[in-house]
């Protein structure tokens, strides 16, 4: 028979499903729990592994699996909307500063001000600028949905001793303990 969490089990569950983001320690600590690295630890594992808490957490978990960002395709989806805003911006900027300045028709500039001098011999310039905050941000973005879909196999190099070959013996019709 399940019984009601107390109001610190509560405020552990609360932590620990957000602002700690899963982190026992921490939940334990939000959740107004005092002591030792171990004793908070102890807690948590105490905590996480009670059968009506750890329910709650598996819930949720499924909950984010199933409608959130843990579902891949709503992942997928929310990074392509963020992708085509970024691009909407591009464009309006690329329309709107069409005639400013050298290739401010393609967006990727933007126009700052800033003033040089002071009092009545002050003047403010006009600076374009390329956007790449903006570039790295849409780049960065392609480069997790290419993963995110498996379209980028990622590699590394293995080296033996020494960074030289790494030797593999293969025994055919010998026991490789007669070696």
């Amino acid at each position: 028979m399940a019984r009601e969490l107390t109001q610190r089990q509560r405020a552990f569950l609360a932590a620990y499903l957000g602002e700690a983001r899963g982190v026992g320690i921490k939940a334990a600590r939000l959740a107004g729990y005092r002591g030792t690295e171990h004793y908070l630890r102890t807690i948590a594992s105490k905590l996480v592994t009670n059968g009506d808490i750890a329910a709650a957490i598996a819930e949720a978990n499924a909950r984010l699996e199933q409608e959130g960002i843990g579902n891949k395709e709503q992942r997928v989806r929310a990074q392509q909307e963020r992708w085509d805003k970024m691009l909407q911006v591009i464009q309006a900027r690329g329309a709107e500063y069409a005639q400013a300045a050298p290739g401010a028709d393609t967006g990727l500039l933007v126009r700052t001000f800033k003033q040089v001098g002071r009092g009545e011999d002050a003047r403010v310039l006009e600076e374009w600028a390329v956007d790449t905050g903006l570039l790295a941000e849409l780049r960065q973005l392609e480069q997790l949905t290419a993963k995110e879909l498996g379209q980028v196999i990622e590699r590394s190099e293995v080296t033996g001793k020494n960074g030289g070959a790494i030797v593999i013996r293969r025994y055919v019709g010998i026991d490789p303990d007669d070696v």
